[in-house]
C-alpha cells in the first residue's frame, strides 16, 4: 500500500522437474514431415532422420521449472465522494499474468488428469507428463468498488 493505491500478487513456481512433453512427441515430430503431414519444419529437431519412428524417448523429456504471476491487482481508493459515496475505488486484475520458462508446451503446470495419491488409481501414472493439455486463460478485469452512504 502507498498512499491511495495498493498492490496485491500472488505468484508461485516449481524448480528442478522434469516434464515429458507428449504434445511435441505425437504432433511435432520429424515423422509427421516425412509422413506428408502439415507440419512447419521450423519447429522441429531437423538434426534428426525423418526415418525415425514416433517412440517415447528421452528427447521430449524438458526442463519443468517456471516462475508464475499467478494473480495481480491494482487498486485505487478515492475514499468519500460527495454527499452519496463513502467509499469509491476503482481497481484492475489479472490472472495468469505471465510465465518464465524454458519449457516449450502451453503450459508447464501440467496435470491432465488431476492430483490423485491412491496407489490403486492408475491416473497418477500421468503426472509430469504433457497430454495436450489446454492453456489456463488469461483475464483481465475492470472494476469499480463503491460503499453508499
Amino acid at each position: 500500500t502507498y498512499k491511495k493505491f495498493t498492490l496485491s500478487i500472488s505468484a508461485h513456481g516449481a524448480f528442478g522437474n522434469k516434464i515429458y512433453n507428449n504434445t511435441a512427441m505425437s504432433v511435432l515430430n520429424i515423422a509427421n514431415i516425412n509422413g506428408g503431414r502439415n507440419i512447419s519444419s521450423g519447429i522441429v529437431n531437423t538434426d534428426e532422420s525423418p526415418a525415425n519412428r514416433i517412440t517415447p524417448s528421452t528427447r521430449f523429456m524438458e526442463d519443468g521449472a517456471y516462475f508464475k504471476v499467478q494473480s495481480a491487482t491494482l487498486r485505487y481508493d478515492f475514499g468519500a465522494v460527495g454527499n452519496t459515496f463513502k467509499n469509491l475505488g476503482i481497481y484492475v486484475s489479472a490472472n495468469n499474468l505471465f510465465v518464465i520458462t524454458k519449457y516449450t508446451g502451453f503450459d508447464p503446470e501440467v496435470n491432465s488428469y488431476g492430483g490423485s495419491n491412491n496407489s490403486s488409481d492408475n491416473r497418477n501414472v500421468s503426472l509430469g507428463i504433457d497430454n495436450g493439455a489446454y492453456p489456463q486463460t488469461k483475464m483481465i478485469l475492470f472494476g469499480i468498488n463503491v460503499s453508499l452512504k
